[in-house]
């Protein structure tokens, strides 16, 4: 299954701001980069100045460097802020109350946004050795040879030895939301590992060598997996199955994904499938190009006259990068550029948020937006309009939810309309639901699939409402109808199906979600991870 466009797989940091302040260090990091780079962009400028063609041959070449420069700017600063931080704060495994008064707590999101502008940059660029930098500058501990994409995986406190295949859509957790609490546990994996696809590692687990965990399963926290063994399941426990026996698992695996297909092939013959989706394609071109003119025309026009009148005559026109140095107007000019251009980025997302959400109310002026079960073969005008909205909406989701500030994500769909989040509510790297959707205050949602649709002989949209102080694990899925209390935890790969209603102060687990003793559960964490004193006493 492939991923939405709105969400990727890498290394991971996650989106949880204990403090508002910490985006300071966000945009200081944003801009010394870009310091860096308006100075490689004046000695490209002064040496091509009258080689025009020669520039413009050497083009791609001037990018790549231009995006090296960039990229390792952000990262020493990075790693320079993460040496000061940790002096004063130093990372440590354990379970920490999930509130900002928890020094550990916080700083484990003050690391997290440190960490972000250069995670989110080598996204663009599919460079092993910018992605082999990157784990090693934040603490991950890997062979150059083994290769860390398509699955998440933290930034901290991990081990992998040598020859470890990892498949897509997997989870490497040393940190996981927990009920009230936060678990930093080091994760260890040995030489020549099998991890199957769709998989969860969770913090404190230890993999022998040549250890195979096949795919859709979850290992326990603290759970130690033997050497060249074979686990599966969820809990993860071990098989009795012989080396030999592993190609005839195998082939029965492929002929049940073949029986899939088939009878997949079957049904879209039997509903001609092609004729369930609404295809207004003049309309989808003209909200697109509406948005982009709007939301560009500004900031292009705004960033053209400060070149114009400002940033060439005062930087790249320069006689040398001394005076720039030493003249003050030309220092104000080349400090505050970066700043400048952030903020036209800035507004170039806040007009596609404001377009987005004029059109949505053009386009529902007549009350369109509607819940409720519609078949293909009567496309009702409510029916045509759920796929004009849905086109709508997720360009501002892409849009919001591939930038460099996350954090926006909550605000924009507030405005936008058909969406509540409440104040202090996580949302995670996830695809997120496009209307119907109400979550209260505090709660946390990890990379999940979280939709108010959904198709199977009908089209099926409904709202969904997570209660308060409510924790939705990595891997889970909830669908249309959902209804989860207040003081829920879902633990990870939970699948909740249609209309369910999940009942507050309880823990749930599996598919279909069943709930998992709650004494036990709390039992398990505090032996199994032992509570710090401090943490029993706010208890």
């Amino acid at each position: 299954m492939s991923s939405p466009v709105s969400v990727t797989d890498n290394i991971f940091s996650t989106n949880t701001l204990a403090s508002k302040w910490f985006l300071l260090f966000h945009f200081f990091i944003m801009w010394f980069s870009f310091l860096v780079v308006f100075v490689y962009i004046y000695f490209i400028w002064n040496f091509f100045f009258t080689n025009f063609i020669i520039a413009i041959v050497l083009l791609p070449l001037e990018a790549i460097l231009g995006y090296l420069t960039l990229f390792f700017s952000s990262l020493f600063i990075s790693k320079f802020l993460l040496i000061m931080v940790n002096l004063i704060h130093k990372p440590k495994e354990g379970v920490f109350k999930r509130k900002k008064e928890d020094k550990d707590y916080l700083f484990w999101s003050l690391r997290a946004v440190i960490k972000k502008w250069p995670i989110w940059l080598t996204r663009f660029v599919p460079l092993h050795f910018a992605d082999y930098l990157l784990y090693r500058f934040f603490g991950v501990k890997s062979s150059f040879s083994n290769s860390l994409t398509d699955f998440t995986i933290d930034s901290e406190f991990i081990e992998i030895g040598k020859g470890t295949v990892i498949g897509k859509g997997s989870f490497i957790r040393s940190s996981m939301i927990l009920d009230d609490f936060l678990v930093i546990k080091k994760v260890i994996i040995e030489e020549n590992v099998t991890i199957g696809s769709q998989c969860y590692i969770s913090p404190g687990t230890h993999v022998g060598k040549k250890a195979i965990l096949l795919s859709f399963s979850i290992t326990n926290i603290d759970q130690k997996l033997a050497p060249n063994a074979i686990y599966s399941g969820n809990p993860a426990v071990k098989r009795d199955v012989k080396i030999k026996d592993r190609f005839s698992i195998l082939s029965e695996k492929n002929l049940f994904f073949e029986q899939v297909k088939n009878k997949e092939k079957d049904l879209m013959e039997q509903e001609n499938i092609e004729h369930k989706f609404v295809k207004k394609v003049p309309t989808y071109v003209i909200i697109f190009l509406l948005i982009n003119l709007v939301s560009y025309g500004l900031p292009v026009i705004l960033s053209y006259f400060f070149y114009k009148i400002v940033f060439q005559p005062y930087f790249m026109t320069a006689p040398s990068l001394i005076q720039i140095l030493i003249e003050p107007v030309n220092l104000v000019v080349f400090l505050i550029s970066p700043a400048i251009y952030i903020l036209l980025y800035l507004l170039n997302l806040l007009l596609v948020a404001l377009t987005v959400k004029v059109i949505y109310i053009v386009i529902n002026r007549h009350d369109f937006v509607k819940k409720g079960t519609f078949h293909w073969s009567r496309k009702t005008k409510a029916y045509k309009q759920y796929f004009v909205r849905s086109f709508l909406i997720r360009y501002l989701k892409w849009k919001v939810q591939r930038c460099p500030f996350p954090w926006l994500t909550k605000p924009f769909f507030n405005y936008v309309g058909n969406c509540h989040f409440g104040e202090g509510t996580t949302l995670e790297d996830m695809h997120i639901a496009k209307e119907f959707l109400n979550v209260g205050v505090n709660s946390y949602l990890g990379k999940i699939v979280l939709t108010n649709h959904l198709w199977d002989k009908h089209l099926t949209v409904n709202d969904l409402e997570i209660g308060e102080n409510s924790v939705i694990s990595d891997g889970s899925c909830i669908s249309p109808g959902t209804k989860v209390g207040n003081n829920a935890t879902l633990l990870p790969f939970t699948m909740v199906p249609k209309n369910a209603i999940l009942d507050s102060d309880s823990y749930y687990s599996g598919l279909p979600p069943k709930k998992v003793d709650e004494d036990n559960f709390r039992s398990i964490l505090s032996n199994l991870l032992n509570i710090n004193n401090k943490n029993e006493e706010e208890t």
